[in-house]
């Protein structure tokens, strides 16, 4: 299977950086998130990580989601909606390490109103 690659598109709403996934989280394309979210985090940034349109996950992604920067303060806020995606996240109970919704309004309104705001 010949690897798809990932784009992150980030767009900034309502005070938080949304980051749009679009591919395949793996352990080709995870550093590039890890160091996304650094960047966003070493700003002082609120996040949103939007897996809506990301279509494979593999263990360094989801180490990348539940670990690294932004997570030493409280819980990363995601969106996913119900799909594959959502279905491995609910396999590792990735909501003891994650905010999970299925919108990315919620997730937003969600980010805003965390403890120091960083996700």
């Amino acid at each position: 299977m010949e690897d798809q690659g990932l784009e992150i598109k980030v767009e900034s709403v309502a005070g938080c950086d949304v980051m749009a996934l679009d591919g395949e989280l793996d352990c080709q394309t995870a550093p590039d998130l890890a160091e996304a979210l650094r960047r966003a985090y070493d700003e002082g940034r609120r996040v949103v990580v939007d897996l809506s349109r990301l279509q494979f996950i593999d263990s360094s992604g989801l180490h990348v989601l539940m670990t690294g920067s932004g997570c030493d303060n409280g819980r990363r806020v995601v969106v996913c909606p119900p799909g594959n995606v959502a279905r491995v996240l609910e396999i590792v109970r990735a909501e003891a390490a994650l905010t999970l919704y299925e919108d990315v309004d919620e997730a937003i309104a969600g980010a805003r109103t965390k403890g120091d705001g960083r996700g």
